[in-house]
């Protein structure tokens, strides 16, 4: 089974390289911050699950998303909470992320928060 045609959906893709200039590997983890949606119509619930990617030989990774601000589910205007995973440099972290329908394609390095030591 599917999702209902009526619910909007977003691609998201990242690439993640090291300072050397080589392929980072890890996961990125995509966490739906409400735990069901309910879907207008047809009349569903949708039970939200992890949504996982692995980094290709390149670094990449490209997925779809729900997004996060489509008027046919409820709740509507949540957020992702995105885990990083990169295994070769042991580096973790996470953040919250809007999906909107209308960005269509997201560059997850645009949405990542830049933090300075």
């Amino acid at each position: 089974m599917s999702l209902p045609v009526n619910i909007d959906t977003v691609n998201v893709s990242g690439t993640f390289i090291n300072s050397d200039g080589s392929a980072c590997r890890g996961t990125v983890e995509f966490i739906p911050t409400p735990c069901r949606w309910a879907a207008s119509s047809p009349s569903t619930t949708i039970i939200a699950k992890a949504v996982t990617a692995s980094l290709d030989h390149g670094g990449s990774f490209e997925l779809e998303l729900i997004a996060t601000d489509d008027a046919d589910i409820n709740p509507i205007d949540w957020t992702y909470r995105v885990r990083v995973w990169l295994t070769d440099c042991d580096t973790a972290y996470s953040f919250d992320m809007a999906a909107p329908k209308d960005e269509h394609v997201i560059h997850l390095s645009d949405k990542i928060p830049v933090w300075s030591k």
